[in-house]
């Protein structure tokens, strides 16, 4: 018997691509020049956006602009997210992705986004190793194996599922640090490299 792991093959477009790609997802109102936290996903049950629209609420309650949280994907609670979500300029969602702006994506953003719910089944998902590939330091919802994960090898960090203090917190403590921000990145990114890469799955 032998165990292995998920592999993420990272898109690679041409530069012509990448910037019709970052031109489509300006237009919708993804800021550069903001810190960037991303999910990349489908809006189903097991995940949790609710808890980080929340947090958005909050944060833009006191004044604190710094930051936009960037949604990409579509499925059933995608009507629910938007509803909670309107009114808020620190928002935005930008629909379907392909692996063009998933690429651009990974490139503009901060911080990657595992939000899951409480009920979640996942225990390794696939999407902590797609953010990895971008250098993407991860803030995970999910105990157990990820939770584990993460710390062992210091690439994100873990906040209580359903908790926008928790998670705001996990936030704050990677955008004012930037030297844990880039060792969660590099340590991400050289994990992705040598064990994780669909390359060296395969």
């Amino acid at each position: 018997d032998a165990m292995f792991p998920l592999g993420y093959e990272k898109p690679r477009p041409n530069q012509v691509e990448l910037a019709k790609a970052r031109n489509d997802l300006l237009n919708v109102g993804v800021s550069p020049s903001k810190a960037l936290c991303w999910f990349v996903g489908v809006f189903g049950a097991t995940y949790d956006l609710s808890t980080v629209i929340k947090s958005a609420a909050i944060l833009q309650s006191r004044g604190e602009n710094r930051l936009q949280f960037v949604f990409s994907g579509s499925g059933e609670k995608e009507l629910e997210w938007r509803k909670q979500a309107e009114g808020l300029g620190n928002v935005v969602f930008t629909g379907y992705v392909d692996a063009t702006k998933i690429c651009c994506l990974g490139q503009m953003a901060h911080i990657g986004l595992a939000a899951y719910a409480t009920s979640a089944p996942q225990g390794l998902p696939n999407k902590m190793f797609e953010y990895m590939a971008f250098g993407l330091p991860i803030l995970s919802s999910l105990a157990g194996e990820a939770q584990l994960f993460l710390a062992e090898h210091r690439c994100g960090l873990t906040y209580k599922a359903q908790s926008p203090e928790s998670l705001m917190a996990a936030i704050a403590a990677l955008e004012t640090d930037d030297e844990l921000r880039k060792e969660y990145s590099d340590n991400g990114r050289r994990l992705y490299g040598q064990f994780y890469s669909s390359e060296k799955v395969y």
